[in-house]
């Protein structure tokens, strides 16, 4: 996320980083307005906007076209974000998946550290597959899946704020 929530990776339903010649067209060329502009990045765009839905579990068991390109989207846009990271802090030493998609995904796992490979990200294959918690291939920086509750940890954040 940047900004707002429309900036960063994509969503579901939002677009991502975004060339914003991109913007420039939709005014000019579709004659959108900032709001229908805002309407259609925020709800309509992103995973959503290319397979039609933005369900992450429906689009990895989707073999179709649309599907697939959804979820390349999605892996490469993580992928250079990690390897952005890497770039700033001058290297890895571990990669951490969690959340619901990180965490229950591991075939997403799987195309995301494959675009990695030249960081020395490896996976354990057999690993990764049956959900481990260190799922790397011991070869290079370590690659933890890592189960999270969420709601828990946004609730007991916003208490110690009481």
């Amino acid at each position: 996320m940047a900004l707002t929530p429309l900036g960063g990776i994509p969503s579901p339903t939002r677009s991502g980083n975004l060339d914003p010649g991109a913007l420039l067209y939709l005014l000019r060329h579709e004659r959108l307005d900032a709001q229908a502009i805002e309407d259609g990045l925020s709800r309509t765009a992103g995973l959503a906007g290319i397979a039609g839905h933005g369900d992450m579990r429906v689009l990895l068991a989707d073999p179709g076209p649309q599907a697939q390109l959804a979820v390349d989207l999605f892996a490469v846009r993580i992928a250079q974000s990690i390897a952005a990271m890497a770039t700033g802090i001058g290297g890895l030493d571990h990669v951490v998946f969690s959340g619901g998609i990180g965490h229950r995904a591991p075939g997403l796992r799987a195309r995301i550290i494959a675009r990695l490979g030249w960081l020395g990200l490896a996976l354990a294959p057999d690993d990764n597959d049956a959900g481990a918690t260190r799922i790397d291939a011991a070869s290079g920086p370590a690659i933890w899946n890592v189960a999270i509750d969420e709601e828990r940890e946004l609730a007991e954040s916003a208490l110690a704020w009481l």
